[in-house]
């Protein structure tokens, strides 16, 4: 096997010190234009790759940010990384990826594991763990930038989801809906979705009621088996507010299996707009959320607060990005007959 070039097999064929090689590579300080091109002329010879570890001991960076995200198979997430990774990778920087499955235990071990790894940063997506323990792990320790997380310090990217969602609900609302349930996750915590679906009800005089509020979790058998037992109710609702796309799919799913026609007996308004979303059988009336762009923001960010050693230790920001609200087919005024 051929021997790996090292930075003193470069030196030796530039006639240069090593400390010149490094200081051409590196660009830490100025080095003559002749000993610079031997170098680069001896790096191209030997084809000579830099060591990550040495360099990241000179430079005290890793170039590595972990990105912290709770489910590949949503395709949300996917085309969120494709926005952070052209942002991050643009300015040499590498991603680590480490999917969660929403599990707070997966979560609070891989951000220990990156702390050991000494990565630049984070972007934490979607946490799991709660803001204090969040905080504890991480504030003051490294850069982080968080996307629909919270924790009492650092820097939030995401869209106002009680504005969003009030206007979702009152979309319904304006259709002629009076019976309209909401189905989502984490109730129990800050849920921005359900305080913007809850306001709509009270400005437009709507009933609440508890049993058209759906806790369900994030797989589609908890969507599915949640969703059958809502719609047997005898007085089942016309409306329903998906707290995401993933779900307004599997509700509609489930709805067709049990030959409930959508829109015609079932109006369901989704959020995100992923790809899918308007290529169903019933195109999904959606919030639109700038998917791709809303991840450059936050690779943009995390680079910004690395690159000046910028802190958010003792304050909090939000950035909220716009939205949109997609009419297509999957919702009916009430006014139209069947």
């Amino acid at each position: 096997m051929d021997r790996v070039s090292t930075i003193k097999d470069v030196a030796k064929l530039a006639n240069v010190s090593i400390s010149t090689v490094s200081r051409v590579l590196n660009g830490t300080t100025p080095v003559s234009k002749e000993s610079s091109d031997k170098v680069y002329k001896a790096v191209e010879v030997l084809d000579y790759k830099p060591n990550a570890m040495a360099r990241s001991l000179i430079s005290k960076k890793t170039m590595t940010i972990a990105v912290i995200i709770p489910n590949l198979s949503n395709l949300f997430f996917p085309e969120l990384l494709r926005g952070i990774s052209k942002a991050v990778e643009k300015e040499g920087y590498f991603l680590i990826i480490c999917n969660t499955d929403y599990s707070s235990e997966k979560e609070e071990k891989y951000i220990n594991q990156m702390l050991e790894r000494r990565v630049d940063g984070f972007i934490i997506v979607s946490s799991s763990i709660s803001n204090e323990k969040l905080t504890q792990m991480l504030k003051g320790k490294t850069s982080v930038v968080f996307v629909y997380s919270y924790a009492d310090f650092g820097y939030n990217i995401m869209e106002d989801g009680i504005k969003a969602t009030y206007d979702a609900t009152k979309y319904l609302i304006h259709m002629g809906h009076k019976k309209i349930a909401c189905i989502g996750w984490r109730f129990k915590g800050v849920n921005v979705r359900y305080m913007g679906f809850r306001k709509a009800l009270e400005e437009f005089n709507v009933d609440f009621r508890n049993e058209y509020v759906i806790d369900c979790g994030y797989s589609k058998e908890e969507i599915t088996n949640n969703t059958i037992k809502l719609l047997k109710m005898k007085d089942r609702p016309t409306g329903i507010v998906a707290f995401n796309d993933d779900t307004a799919i599997a509700i509609m799913m489930a709805a067709k299996d049990m030959g409930i026609k959508i829109p015609e007996e079932l109006s369901i308004i989704g959020y995100d707009n992923i790809s899918i979303s308007n290529i169903l059988l019933k195109p999904l009336t959606t919030i639109s959320v700038p998917i791709h762009n809303m991840g450059i923001n936050a690779g943009k960010k995390i680079i910004q607060i690395i690159d000046n050693s910028i802190s958010y230790s003792d304050t909090y920001r939000e950035e909220y990005i716009p939205y949109e609200l997609i009419e297509r087919e999957s919702v009916k005024s009430m006014d139209i007959d069947s």
